[in-house]
């Protein structure tokens, strides 16, 4: 996931009228062009993925040898019972529907999709779980349909359903996940053919390609938005408001920004950003400082000196989703340094997720971190299964370079993996 402010501008400057345009505070106008190119960019994959050859065969075999060992550790074997705990609840009362309500046993339809499964299953792939896998497929197999007369969010259709369909054909071969994916692709392809407006850029550099846009925006991020708190000089990125007015105001979704630095300062971006990644993670972490050890939603981080708290949770942002950010942004780091504390962490979320999140029928949103006891939100989002417990499991990993090596493999914004091309 890449923050691309300086193509975000470029990308969308003939998209709107420039007053309406600029109306948009920057964030969210760099946002807007990441989901844009975002998308196209799975749209090329899906186009390219069944005809193109996994950059080395080898590295796919040690990879299916790796999932068919399942969990190898007390922590991994943990995980793939919340997940085995979560997938049942689902199963019983929710089947086929995009969301369990694990309080009332009820289900939500966001899309009608069966989102839970086809978001989950990769995860069930890779926890080497057979009788859920073969259950998620069959379901898929003869049950998935998008013959469906209603809306659906391009962005969050993209990242989890055709992710999802895509990560699964490329962990099992079965190419019933690519016809599915491509009848799905063809129908989202109207938000595309149907625009009044155009997508494409107007110019790449046959070189860099799109390097030098992402170096722009990582410098613009560092000089605009990150910053250091007080008294523990925790690096977070907070928001500009109009005006170019900081707000040390940072989201929980904001911690994947870690693992985009730590990954890219092995990949050509200054060994800084490896710094900044460990000082984010670090905030990260505090953010989950609270008497439920969940994180929040969103936190404001403290900048004025004599002060003795870091950070400050509103009470109307204190509820947790159950959220994979951070434990996304402790395994890359994990993965890239070999450092054991962000194991630690992950561990610590995990078991707070167990003693508070865990319910009978499942796993639930919690209203607010900072209370015990707890009240619930009676809601599973499917990105628990497929981003939370995933990233958990892989943490956890004892064979860091068999289960994905990220030279290899990519992970989408939904944590569903997919093969780096040779070419």
């Amino acid at each position: 996931m890449l923050v691309l402010r300086g193509l975000s501008e470029s990308l969308l400057a003939n998209l709107a009228p420039d007053e309406l345009w600029r109306s948009f505070p920057r964030l969210k106008r760099t946002v807007i062009g990441i989901v844009l190119l975002s998308l196209t960019c799975v749209f090329t994959f899906i186009i390219a993925s069944p005809f193109i050859k996994i950059a080395d065969d080898a590295s796919k075999d040690i990879l299916e040898t790796a999932l068919s060992v399942g969990p190898t550790n007390e922590r991994q074997q943990a995980v793939v019972n919340a997940f085995k705990h979560a997938w049942e609840g689902y199963r019983k009362y929710a089947w086929g529907h995009d969301q369990l309500k694990p309080i009332s046993g009820g289900y939500s339809d966001w899309f009608d999709t069966g989102l839970t499964i086809v978001d989950a299953l990769d995860t069930a792939i890779i926890m080497g779980l057979k009788e859920e896998v073969a259950q998620g497929t069959e379901w898929i197999r003869n049950s998935l349909t998008f013959e469906k007369d209603r809306y659906v969010n391009l962005f969050e259709t993209t990242i989890r359903t055709l992710g999802g369909l895509l990560s699964a054909y490329h962990l099992t071969g079965d190419r019933m996940f690519v016809a599915k994916a491509q009848d799905l692709a063809d129908r989202l392809m109207g938000a595309f053919t149907k625009s009044k407006s155009a997508i494409p850029l107007s110019d790449v550099n046959l070189k860099t390609r799109l390097f030098d846009d992402y170096k722009t925006a990582m410098e613009s991020m560092k000089s605009k938005l990150y910053r250091y708190s007080e008294p523990s000089q925790l690096g977070f990125v907070g928001e500009l408001l109009p005006g170019e007015i900081f707000s040390p105001k940072m989201d929980h979704l904001v911690c994947f920004l870690a693992g985009t630095l730590a990954l890219g300062s092995k990949n050509g971006a200054p060994d800084e950003h490896m710094k900044l990644a460990q000082d984010l993670g670090r905030a990260c972490q505090a953010m989950y400082k609270n008497p439920t050890g969940l994180g929040p939603e969103i936190a404001y981080f403290n900048m004025m000196p004599g002060v003795q708290d870091d950070l400050s949770i509103k009470p109307l942002d204190a509820h947790s989703l159950l959220r994979p950010e951070a434990i996304e942004a402790w395994f890359y780091l994990y993965r890239l340094t070999g450092d054991k504390t962000y194991q630690s962490w992950g561990w610590e979320a995990f078991t707070a997720i167990e003693k508070y999140a865990r319910v009978k029928n499942g796993y639930s949103s919690v209203k607010s971190v900072k209370r015990i006891p707890v009240t619930h939100s009676d809601l599973m989002e499917s990105f628990f299964l497929a981003e939370t417990l995933k990233y958990l499991y892989l943490l956890f990993a004892d064979d860091q370079t068999s289960l994905f090596p990220l030279d290899k493999w990519v992970f989408n914004t939904e944590a569903h993996p997919l093969p780096i091309y040779s070419s």
